[in-house]
């Protein structure tokens, strides 16, 4: 009962771009739950990356980049729809982006039937 509670409260708000998690404090490295959290933690723990890869950018990270400001960035995404927020970024940050998505095989394709973008997420 209590799993399908928890499944059926989360597809709800995630049709709003939301996730629901139950709130652990963050007594030691296993519970970090941010993006932020993780980034800080491998800063402290001696993490000083030159260049830092932000595939599947969207509208961006910007705890990934506020955490790590002296890198360089490489975005990658394959949508053109967030050129705009990713050139906002590139004016705030050292970096390229790199118009491309990843595959098993070399070729090409067209990326068609976006139904919403909704909090820097495409749902297609």
């Amino acid at each position: 009962m209590k799993k399908t509670l928890s499944y059926s409260v989360n597809k709800f708000a995630n049709q709003f771009g939301l996730e629901i998690h139950r709130y652990i404090p963050n007594k030691r490295a296993g519970s970090l739950r941010s993006m932020y959290d993780v980034c800080m933690q491998a800063k402290k723990c001696g993490l000083n990356a030159n260049t830092i890869f932000d595939i599947g950018v969207a509208s961006g990270t910007p705890d990934l980049y506020e955490s790590f400001k002296e890198s360089k960035f490489v975005l990658v995404d394959p949508l053109k729809e967030f050129n705009e927020d990713i050139a906002s970024i590139l004016k705030v940050y050292e970096g390229v982006y790199i118009n491309a998505a990843a595959s098993d095989h070399c070729g090409t394709t067209q990326i068609i039937g976006i139904i919403s973008i909704k909090r820097g997420r495409a749902k297609i």
